[in-house]
């Protein structure tokens, strides 16, 4: 680990780093993609915190990885850790199902569903959300800052889309791994520190109920911004689960 990590301020919390922590975990990659991940200071309280939510959605999510690249080396890794976790591999097989589905009128495809954690998930793309406004602008949020990471419903995230379109801002657009993980970031030239993001971890999506019907749920939405933003009501309604 190069030393330049230690010393500095952890990006999570504050405190003194004593280890760089990769933002994406190198273990939701194949070898072939674990380069140049993007790395910040932290501490080791929540390295350590950070690992477990990793270790859980390392095992779970490359079972339904729904993205454009290729699969077959995420199956035997999550095999691998499935091996190693006795446990959580009786509780998933327990709930596991299929369906068959087609998109846009495509061939018809079982796809698998899992019972699952979410709560753990947008847990880790809230910290995603701190590393990567960190890594891009150094930036560092704290008690003067409102931060969330939610998947959104299809109204909630056309709201959420607009508000991302915005004059004077700062940009980056990032596909890694042939769409493991993809992520857009937007950051508002009036205030450095509201800055708006879009992530998707292995295309997966995560099924949540509208009304009478089922929504597919691929993408995460993360914001942040000062307490004192004036629309800082807005964007909590926005972040709140979708019902």
């Amino acid at each position: 680990m190069s030393k330049k990590y230690v010393g500095k301020e952890c990006v999570y919390c504050g405190g003194l780093s004593e280890t760089g922590d990769h933002v994406i975990a190198r273990e939701f990659f194949p070898v072939k993609f674990r380069d140049n991940l993007p790395q910040v200071p932290a501490c080791q309280l929540c390295n350590g915190k950070k690992s477990e939510l990793e270790h859980y959605l390392t095992a779970v999510l490359p079972a339904a990885a729904n993205h454009a690249g290729e699969r077959a080396p995420l199956t035997t890794m999550a095999i691998n850790r499935l091996d190693r976790n006795q446990r959580l591999r009786r509780e998933l097989a327990g709930g596991l199902s299929f369906r068959w589905t087609s998109r846009n009128g495509g061939p018809w495809v079982p796809k698998f569903e899992l019972p699952f954690e979410g709560h753990q998930l947008t847990a880790l793309f809230s910290m995603i959300v701190r590393g990567l406004a960190a890594h891009h602008w150094d930036l560092l949020f704290r008690d003067k800052h409102y931060l969330a990471a939610s998947f959104l419903n299809e109204v909630a995230s056309q709201g959420f889309e607009d508000l991302m379109v915005q004059e004077n801002t700062r940009t980056v657009d990032v596909i890694l791994g042939e769409g493991i993980f993809e992520y857009k970031g937007v950051q508002s030239g009036a205030d450095p520190g509201l800055t708006f993001w879009r992530m998707s971890l292995y295309g997966v999506e995560m099924k949540a109920p509208t009304g009478h019907r089922e929504q597919a749920l691929k993408y995460a939405y993360g914001v942040t911004a000062p307490i004192s933003f004036g629309a800082i009501d807005l964007l909590k309604s926005i972040m709140s689960p979708p019902a």
